[in-house]
C-alpha cells in the first residue's frame, strides 16, 4: 500500500514538473522579459521618452524588438505612446514597422486605446499605419462602437472614412455602431450620419446548392 502511494506521489510530481515546464516554454519571448534584457530596455526607453536609446535599439539589424510586450500588461510600445497621446512617437513606431494591431492583456489594440481616451488626432495616424478599424476588444466592441458611445462625431467620421463597418455587432448586446447611434436620441447628428450610410452588403454563403 505504501509503495503504491509512493508511486502515485512520484507520478504526480513528474506530471506537475512537466506541466510547469510546458507553461514556461509556452510563454512568448515578450513574457519572459528580465530586467536589463533588450526588450526591457526598449520598453523602458519608450515609457521614459528616451528617444536616443530607442533609436539605438531599433537600429540593430534584424531586430523585431519593436513589438516586445510588457509581460504584466501585454502592452507594446504603440500602446504606451498611444496612451499618452504622443502623435510623433506613434508615427515613428509605425514607420519603423510596429504592428498596429497588437493586443494587450485586455484585448485592446492601440487604436482602441486612442478611442477610449478620446485622442482624435491619433486615429488618422493609426489608420494610415494599417490599423484594423474593425478589430474588436475582448468585449466585442469595435473602435467605431466605442466612438459612437462617446458621442464623438469627428472620431466616428474618421473611423468610417478608414473603413470601419457600421453594422458589425458586439458580443455582449449584439448591437452595431448603427444600432447604438439610432438608440441615442441625445445625438441627432450621429443618427443622421448613420442614416446617410448605406448598409454593408451581405456576404454570400459559399458551398453546395441544395435542390
Amino acid at each position: 500500500m505504501i509503495a503504491r502511494l509512493s508511486r502515485i506521489a512520484l507520478i504526480g510530481a513528474l506530471i506537475g514538473a512537466l506541466v510547469g515546464a510546458l507553461a514556461v516554454t509556452a510563454l512568448p519571448a515578450s513574457a519572459q522579459l528580465a530586467s536589463g534584457s533588450p526588450g526591457y530596455q526598449f520598453l523602458d526607453a519608450v515609457k521614459n521618452d528616451k528617444g536616443t536609446d530607442v533609436d539605438a535599439i531599433l537600429a540593430k539589424p534584424g531586430s523585431r524588438i519593436i513589438d516586445t510586450q510588457d509581460p504584466s500588461t501585454g502592452e507594446g510600445a504603440l500602446h504606451i505612446v498611444a496612451r499618452r497621446d504622443d502623435a510623433k512617437y506613434v508615427s515613428y513606431l509605425l514607420y519603423k514597422g510596429a504592428n498596429p494591431n497588437i493586443k494587450n492583456r485586455q484585448g485592446d489594440t492601440p487604436l482602441l486605446v486612442a478611442v477610449d481616451r478620446g485622442y482624435d488626432d491619433l486615429i488618422p495616424l493609426l489608420l494610415k499605419g494599417k490599423a484594423n478599424p474593425n478589430l474588436a476588444g475582448d468585449g466585442g466592441q469595435t473602435p467605431l462602437i466605442k466612438a459612437v458611445l462617446r458621442r464623438d462625431e469627428q472620431m466616428v467620421r474618421a473611423l468610417i472614412d478608414g473603413g470601419a463597418d457600421p453594422d458589425k455587432r458586439d458580443f455582449m448586446a449584439g448591437k452595431s455602431a448603427r444600432d447604438y447611434a439610432n438608440g441615442d436620441a441625445r445625438s441627432p447628428g450621429m443618427i443622421k450620419l448613420f442614416a446617410d450610410l448605406p448598409a454593408a452588403p451581405k456576404r454570400g454563403v459559399s458551398g453546395p446548392t441544395l435542390r
